[in-house]
């Protein structure tokens, strides 16, 4: 019989952590038993055919259920039913993905994914129609990489996949053309060289699985050290998602380029796998898009500097403000007394923000207090680091903030008056 599809294992998913916590084996037993499916259906693969479908199914319904709040993994390889999941299912007879758009969180999602499937239809400009061409191994790596992360695998097993990903697009450990590097100066990254047999030029590719406040900061620092150690212009970083590096050689920084996320309906997933498929691959096409991404990236940045300089502005914002005033009938000398002792300031921030959940491990010990904290319940920190993760997690998800602001948000009493928790540089040095 065919394998039913993947929607109509959502409640019966749901059901059984109703009962008890599962795991990806129990899971598949347990749903196997659901549909009455026998060992050869269990074994029908999908399309591409390094994958069984049933795993398929159960990976994507994890997702559509962690996307929806429904389900957690609160430790490595075991799966829960959260409070809003119990709620859901006290009444429920059925469960649909009509029914999880009912929560922002999965709408916000799948409003994502809707997006990117309507630019396959319309691809920027920074993708030539040649790139865009649909490949059917990105569904594959993403599944295979997806599984891994939601598995909370080892780091060695994490880097096998990865490995098993690239050889999806043809490249080789027997033949030369994938080299792993030996000597690691990082714990938990390790980088993998494509090397191919008509261009000796190689592209390194980072897998790393630590995703921590510190490690996502130095991530780009990483991948700097790597492409100027081999005076190469682009790295790719494996991790919860993909990100392609490029150093320009105006400015000789290595600069995130694109990220992409693990998701079928990811257009650039499709094109890097294009640019990366081993018979046909050409370096110079490589750099060309990547040229092509930078420049887009770097508009960007200097359009969202401009957009700063001119929300800085208080006599442009006044004048704004006045001509507006002046248009529904207010008298010029009666807004100018109005407006003269005012100052106006725009503060900009990101629409999505996250939700950060702090959890913490009591441990004091004689007069010293060792309690350590965790800004995603995984890699718990001594207060010290924990502040200064909590600091680049706020800047980084509120770029535009100034120095007043910044200490308006962290005030000295949260440390100590002295020392406080930020401080200009200069009297840092004079604190010592």
């Amino acid at each position: 019989m065919a394998i039913p599809k993947f929607e109509d294992f959502l409640f019966p998913f749901m059901m059984h952590l109703t009962d008890q916590d599962s795991n990806k084996s129990d899971m598949v037993s347990v749903l196997s038993d659901f549909f009455n499916l026998s060992e050869e259906d269990k074994q029908q693969k999908t399309k591409g055919g390094t994958s069984y479908q049933i795993y398929d199914r159960i990976g994507w319904s994890l997702q559509w259920l962690r996307r929806a709040k429904f389900v957690e993994i609160p430790e490595k390889g075991i799966w829960r039913i959260t409070q809003r999941g119990r709620d859901y299912m006290r009444n429920a007879t059925d469960l649909r993905e009509s029914d999880l758009l009912k929560y922002p969180e999965f709408a916000e999602y799948s409003g994502r994914r809707n997006e990117r499937k309507r630019q396959r239809l319309s691809p920027s400009a920074t993708t030539t129609s040649a790139i865009v061409t649909h490949n059917e191994n990105w569904k594959e790596i993403v599944e295979v990489l997806r599984s891994a992360i939601e598995e909370a695998s080892s780091f060695l097993l994490y880097v096998n996949s990865v490995i098993s990903c690239l050889r999806l697009l043809g490249w080789k450990k027997s033949n030369g053309t994938i080299q792993i590097e030996s000597n690691n100066r990082v714990d938990e990254q390790q980088c993998i060289f494509l090397i191919h047999e008509n261009d000796k030029r190689p592209i390194p590719c980072i897998v790393t699985k630590n995703n921590n406040a510190d490690a996502i900061v130095s991530r780009a620092d990483s991948i700097a050290s790597y492409l100027d150690g081999i005076n190469k212009c682009i790295g790719i970083l494996f991790g919860e998602c993909i990100e392609i590096f490029f150093k320009n050689t105006e400015d000789n920084k290595p600069t995130s380029i694109a990220s992409i996320e693990l998701d079928n309906s990811v257009l650039l997933g499709e094109v890097l796998c294009n640019l990366l498929e081993y018979n046909t691959f050409n370096y110079h096409k490589l750099v060309t898009f990547c040229m092509q991404q930078f420049k887009q990236v770097h508009n960007e940045t200097n359009l969202l500097n401009r957009v700063q300089e001119v929300a800085a502005d208080t006599d442009f914002i006044s004048s704004k403000i006045k001509e507006v005033l002046l248009s529904e009938g207010y008298e010029e000398s009666l807004i100018s007394r109005v407006l003269s002792p005012l100052s106006f300031k725009i503060r900009m921030k990101l629409k999505e923000q996250q939700n950060v959940k702090i959890e913490h491990e009591d441990n004091v010990s004689g007069k010293h207090d060792n309690t350590k904290f965790s800004l995603d319940g995984k890699a718990y920190l001594n207060k010290r680091a924990f502040v200064l993760a909590v600091i680049k997690r706020f800047v980084n998800e509120h770029p535009y903030t100034t120095y007043e602001e910044l200490e308006s948000q962290f005030p000295s009493e949260t440390h100590s008056k002295k020392r406080g928790v930020i401080r200009p540089l200069n009297v840092v040095r004079m604190i010592g």
